[in-house]
């Protein structure tokens, strides 16, 4: 193995370890935000947040590079599902809001 591969697997290594650490971002509860005639669902940071078409119930299907791109809404500790909102456990062990 070339000393360039060796560095790319490191590097993509330290990457990996440092999305599985800090993979989901503490959030206000989420509010409506108007943008011409449409509502969105967005964090306190007015940042749009979206569902992953390939989550199921009580399972989130976006992870690694996926939730580093798109930082799951993180449910504080004690939430309860409400509405068609559940409560998904990720595999680091993080609760975030679902479908």
């Amino acid at each position: 193995m070339s000393a360039m591969t060796r560095t790319l697997f490191v590097s993509l290594g330290l990457a990996l370890l440092s999305t599985s650490l800090a993979e989901a971002k503490t959030m206000s509860p989420a509010a409506v935000a108007t943008v011409g005639q449409h509502k969105l669902l967005t964090d306190a940071d007015g940042q749009s947040l979206y569902t992953f078409d390939k989550d199921q119930p009580g399972k989130s299907e976006c992870t690694l590079l996926c939730a580093l791109a798109w930082p799951p809404f993180e449910a504080p500790a004690g939430a309860k599902a409400s509405g068609p909102w559940s409560i998904v456990t990720r595999p680091t062990g993080v609760t975030q809001w679902g479908l």
